[in-house]
């Protein structure tokens, strides 16, 4: 046992080296207290052995250590807010000595106990921020420009790793120049020890601060030497590192400039083709190679960009909307065809015998290149690529067929469809031959390329009886099987949209022969989960997409649902045999895809499709399952509630009355600070049982009424829940409305609270920053309370109380005033809306309510209405209508 005694940290750290685990865990306990009861002193200690030349090595790395766990060991916001508020508890003169004594070890020789001091100081500038340690910056630009390597070194490491987070961008904005005169003193350093590491430093710190120097690329002269040193940096040389930085530069560069790029560009293409071409022949380094192609692809994806705005601009000509200036694309992928395309060919031809699906290689690198190609190149690409194609596809080499199927999908989505059709139709023997080949790389890519037919020009396929090839590909490896899955997912559409109700697929029985083929694969062992949820997709599609047709097939779908309700009770009765927490993922997949198939075809078949038996078999297990608390299957049982609520309609009041389908649904939505998802699933369920129990429920209110107190009572607490998001609370809305109206005209003792707390939500108004996602959710959910207030004024006209509408009239003024105020986002949804509330309550209100409801907010909306007469005459002649009925004071 240790002295209680003080005992110096280096043989504390020792200790905790050592292998007496009983001295292990006493010297950790012994820092541990040590930190939390005297930091600043702790701290600048483990500084001091840092930076001692006479401690060992491994001592100095348990003090970098644990100085990493005390300041510099996370960027997560909860790890920087614990340590901002420790570090603000020390005096000023206190922190100022331990940011002197980390920074002094950027000093030191040992290139480990540097690269602590730089972590340490890179995390400790976001936590007391550049706007605080203002000496911070200057004192790191010296230290780069000095003649120590092994100080530039770690200066430049420093600043570059301050600059991965966006919130110290504007502090180093203003240094820039500085810092880019840091970058090219240190490319500049070409003698002394640690040369190499500090010229690709130097390339590194540029990659981190390429946004924060727009100032200086608007200068040509400046322009022209960062250009000159990325460049001269990329160029065929010995440091790896160097020429890997510095393409990432090249790409950053025409990322964020790409306007400016066109002086460069035949420098850099000759360049990155040069590596490319070096790379393909193995006379390059594999990582340089693949961030050469990236060049080529990040030029690739910015050109797309511009076309797409370009596209959309010359669409939005004839609008309102104020012209935005057009950005100028200079063609850069079209100018590189030519020479860039036929190396990328040539790189198909790289295959492996024992390639790994998840690495990326040169050859993935630059087929995802040659794909960018065609989606800016469009037509042009063809001509290069359908000539390798030709000579390749029909070759006794495996390595060349799987490149020319591979090169012909790679270039599917781009050239005009109308083109490809044709050229596809003509293929389209060779792939379907290809996905029985004898080599597995060749039948997955001619699987994949069919799957991109499917996804991108199924009018190629039409009416084609393909189903041999694709059952025979749903048999083959988990890889293979999930692009033919894929297949089928966008065949069953591409039939239904073009109404083609005969064809392959629909033909005769095929498609429960088909699903047949995939239930019988879902079987297997040796299925991932991934394979599975690909085959139930499949299967849905096909059940989703099924002609309208003959009592045959109604039959047909019929025992299909009594054969998946069997398989279901069959897993169901796996899962809870195993009282274990280890049940295989695949089973919990396999019930997940039950769950969900069963759904659709419940839906398929429609309204009385399930007798009581089958009910109660869905439900049972249902409920089973959802007291496995599995994330994997829980979500699809619950949406299995609410499609057999909707099939039987009153007779699920059984179920609802039962306690144990009562508990499960109030714990779906206390789920709601753990998983969202989950209890907004649970809230459209619970929303969807009352709808379907309206009947009974609005006869016979008190069966139900504690469960019912109970189930409001947790909707209303999240939805007032700060935390929760505010998406969610749009479910929340519209569960609470299903609830009121299920109970017709004994709505009242629910449509107080519920009003009040969801006009409360509707004052909300999204940030003048918000995205269009989030405007979106919010008129989502200001048309959910205005269905709510329309519901409650409804009921109480219903029960003869209309008058108690007034009382709510404060609030639903707050609401339109708060929708008033954000009158340029609302959505046409919300005013129609608006317009239909308004327009019952003038039906339904007496003229001193009527009145009230003559407010300026009211009419800003109502005049916003009006103003898009072009755009939407019926909803300007309903407004007009409304303004005038609410005008209409006389009895």
């Amino acid at each position: 046992m240790m002295s209680n005694n003080e005992i110096a940290i280096p043989k504390l750290i020792a200790l905790t080296q050592g292998l007496n685990n009983d001295l292990r865990k006493e010297a950790t306990a012994k820092l541990d207290s040590l930190e939390s009861e005297h930091f600043a002193n702790f701290i600048l200690e483990l500084c001091r052995i840092l930076a001692s030349a006479s401690e060992s090595t491994s001592i100095r790395q348990g003090a970098g250590l644990l100085l990493r766990k005390c300041i510099g060991g996370g960027r997560s916001e909860e790890f920087r807010n614990r340590t901002r508020e420790r570090w603000a508890s020390q005096q000023e003169q206190i922190r100022h000595r331990i940011k002197h004594a980390i920074v002094d070890v950027l000093g030191v020789p040992d290139e480990q106990v540097r690269n602590t001091a730089v972590n340490v100081i890179s995390n400790l500038a976001l936590i007391e921020t550049l706007q605080e340690w203002t000496d911070l910056l200057p004192t790191l630009i010296s230290k780069c420009l000095s003649k120590n390597n092994e100080l530039m070194y770690s200066a430049l490491k420093c600043i570059g790793q301050i600059a991965e987070d966006d919130s110290a961008h504007m502090e180093l904005q203003k240094y820039s120049p500085k810092i880019l005169e840091c970058i090219a003193h240190g490319m500049s350093v070409s003698n002394g020890r640690n040369a190499a590491s500090v010229q690709s430093e130097s390339m590194k710190c540029l990659h981190h601060i390429i946004e924060l120097i727009r100032p200086n690329m608007q200068v040509e002269r400046e322009r022209t030497i960062i250009f000159q040193m990325v460049c001269c940096g990329a160029s065929n040389g010995p440091n790896k590192d160097l020429r890997l930085n510095s393409f990432m530069c090249i790409s950053r560069l025409i990322e964020f400039y790409y306007s400016l790029l066109a002086p460069y560009m035949q420098s850099i293409f000759g360049i990155t083709k040069t590596t490319v071409e070096k790379g393909i022949n193995q006379n390059e380094d594999p990582d340089v190679t693949k961030q050469a192609i990236e060049v080529w692809s990040t030029c690739a994806e910015v050109e797309y960009d511009i076309m797409c705005e370009n596209e959309m601009m010359q669409q939005q000509k004839d609008s309102q909307a104020p012209p935005v200036p057009a950005r100028k694309n200079f063609g850069f992928v079209n100018k590189a065809l030519q020479l860039m395309v036929p190396i990328y060919l040539k790189a198909l031809l790289l295959q492996s015998e024992d390639e790994d699906e998840d690495e990326w290689t040169i050859r993935k690198a630059a087929a995802c290149s040659l794909e960018l190609f065609a989606a800016v190149a469009r037509d042009n690409i063809l001509n290069y690529v359908l000539k390798f194609v030709e000579q390749h596809v029909s070759s006794a080499d495996w390595k060349q067929r799987e490149a020319a199927l591979g090169a012909f999908g790679y270039v599917l989505d781009g050239p005009a469809p109308d083109k490809l059709v044709g050229l596809t139709t003509q293929i389209l023997d060779i792939v379907l031959k290809l996905m029985g080949d004898s080599n597995q790389q060749v039948r997955a890519t001619a699987v994949w390329v069919f799957g991109r037919i499917c996804d991108l020009l199924p009018d190629a396929v039409g009416s084609r009886n393909i189903l041999q090839p694709l059952v025979k590909a749903l048999q083959d490896r988990n890889s293979i099987c999930n692009k033919a899955c894929w297949s089928i997912a966008s065949l069953t559409k591409y039939y239904s949209d073009k109404q083609v109700n005969n064809a392959c697929i629909y033909a005769d029985q095929n498609a429960f022969k088909l699903i047949q083929e995939l239930m019988s694969r879902c079987n297997r062992t040796d299925n991932t989960g991934t394979v599975i949820v690909s085959i139930h997709e499949a299967i849905n599609n096909i059940i989703y997409f099924l002609p309208e047709g003959t009592q045959q097939t109604v039959q047909a779908l019929q025992s299909l649902l009594v054969s998946l309700i069997k398989q279901m009770q069959d897993c169901c009765g796996v899962i809870t045999k195993n009282n274990s927490n280890n049940m295989p993922e695949q089973v919990m997949y396999k019930m997940a895809g039950l769950f969900s198939t069963i759904q659709i075809t419940i839906d398929k078949l429609g309204i009385g499709c399930l007798n009581e038996e089958m009910t109660g078999n869905i439900m049972t297990c249902c409920c089973s399952l959802l007291q496995k608390d599995n994330d994997l299957v829980y979500e699809e049982a619950l949406g299995c509630i609410t499609y057999v609520a909707r099939c039987v309609g009153a007779h699920f009041q059984k179920f609802l009355q039962a306690p144990q389908v009562q508990e499960l649904l109030i714990k779906a939505i206390r789920l709601s600070t753990r998983n969202e998802s989950i209890c907004r699933i649970g809230a459209g369920v619970i929303g969807d049982v009352y709808t379907s129990c309206a009947e009974f429920i609005s006869s016979n209110p008190q069966s139900l009424q504690p469960y019912t107190d109970r189930i409001v009572a947790e909707l209303l607490t999240i939805l007032i829940n700060t935390e929760i998001h505010i998406h969610l609370k749009g479910h929340i809305v519209d569960s609470l409305t299903d609830i009121l109206i299920a109970h017709g005209t004994y709505a009242y003792r629910y449509s107080n609270d519920i009003l009040d707390k969801c006009l409360d939500i509707g004052c909300l108004i999204p940030p003048d920053d918000a995205d269009a996602d989030l405007v979106d959710t919010f008129n989502e959910i200001r048309v959910s309370i205005i269905d709510t207030c329309r519901s409650c004024m409804a009921e109480l006209a219903q029960a003869q109380q209309i008058n108690d509408f007034q009382k709510y009239l404060p609030k639903i003024h707050n609401f339109f005033n708060a929708m008033a105020k954000d009158l340029k986002r609302i959505s046409v949804e919300v005013l129609k809306s608006c317009i239909k509330l308004l327009s019952e309550a003038a039906d339904y209100c007496d003229p001193g309510t009527k009145q009230k409801l003559q407010t300026s907010a009211v009419s800003q909306i109502l005049q916003k209405a009006g103003s898009l007469s072009k755009q939407q005459p019926e909803l300007a002649q309903q407004a007009q209508k409304a303004f005038t009925q609410i005008a209409n004071t006389a009895n």
